[in-house]
C-alpha cells in the first residue's frame, strides 16, 4: 500500500485525482489539502509515502512546502510536483531541489501512477520529453546531503564566484569579471566545494540553490 497526500488549490484537480487514484487497491489517499500549510498539518497526524504537490498554491506554495517536508521528514516522503508548465527549466530546478518527479498537469493518469510507483520504490521519474543529458545531471545530485554545514557559510567573494559558476562561467571568465587571478578563482572554487561537502559541479549547484546563493531561471 502506497500512502498518498495531495495538495492543490483547485477542487476539481483534487476531485479528479481522488476519483482515479482511489480506484487502485495499492494506492490510498491519506491527506488532501488546498495549500502547503494545510498539507503539513495533516502530514503531522498521519504517515505519508508520496506527496503530490501543486507548484502554485496560496498561503504556502509548492517550493516552500517541499522545504518544510524535507526539514520534518527528510527523504522518507517522496515529492511529485504538478504544474501547468513542465518545461525543462522547471524540471531542472525543482528536481535539483529534491523532488523525485515533476509532471505536467496535462499528463495522462497512467503517467502519474507510474511516477508514484517509481518514486515510492526510490527512483527518480522523468517524462519522455526530458533529454538524457538533463536526466544524468539530475541523477548525479541525488546523494547530496541537504543539511546545512553549520559555521561554513561562504564569504562575499565565494558567493560571487559560486553564482558565476552556476551561470556557466569558466574560471578564466570569472577572473576577468571580478578582476582577480585565475588561481584565486580556483582557490575560491576549492573552498566552496569543501564548505558544501561536494565533489562535482551538479552537487555544488544543488547546495548553492538550497542555501540561497543561486536561483535557477524559470
Amino acid at each position: 500500500m502506497i500512502r498518498l497526500a495531495i495538495a492543490d488549490d483547485h477542487q476539481l484537480v483534487r476531485d479528479g485525482l481522488r476519483m482515479f487514484l482511489s480506484k487502485l487497491p495499492h494506492l490510498k489517499i491519506v491527506a488532501e489539502a488546498s495549500n502547503g500549510q494545510e498539507l503539513l498539518t495533516q502530514m503531522s497526524e498521519t504517515e505519508v509515502d508520496v506527496a503530490i504537490i501543486d507548484i502554485n498554491m496560496p498561503v504556502m506554495d509548492g517550493k516552500k512546502t517541499m522545504e518544510r517536508i524535507r526539514q520534518s521528514f527528510r527523504s522518507t516522503v517522496k515529492i511529485i510536483f504538478l504544474s501547468y508548465n513542465n518545461g525543462l527549466h522547471f524540471v531542472r530546478k525543482y528536481m535539483l531541489l529534491g523532488a523525485s518527479a515533476f509532471l505536467g498537469k496535462t499528463s495522462a493518469i497512467p503517467v502519474l501512477i507510474e511516477a508514484i510507483e517509481q518514486v515510492h520504490a526510490g527512483h527518480l521519474y522523468f517524462e519522455s520529453h526530458v533529454p538524457e543529458e538533463l536526466i544524468i545531471e539530475i541523477s548525479t545530485s541525488i546523494e547530496v546531503d541537504y543539511t546545512p554545514i553549520l559555521g561554513e557559510t561562504l564569504s562575499r567573494r565565494e558567493a560571487e564566484v559560486v553564482g558565476l559558476l552556476c551561470q556557466g562561467y569558466s574560471c578564466p571568465q570569472i577572473a576577468d569579471c571580478l578582476f582577480i587571478s585565475k588561481r584565486t578563482v580556483e582557490r575560491h572554487k576549492a573552498n566552496i566545494f569543501t564548505k558544501f561537502g561536494v565533489d562535482n559541479f551538479a552537487q555544488m549547484m544543488v547546495k548553492a540553490i538550497i542555501h540561497g546563493y543561486y536561483d535557477l531561471p524559470i
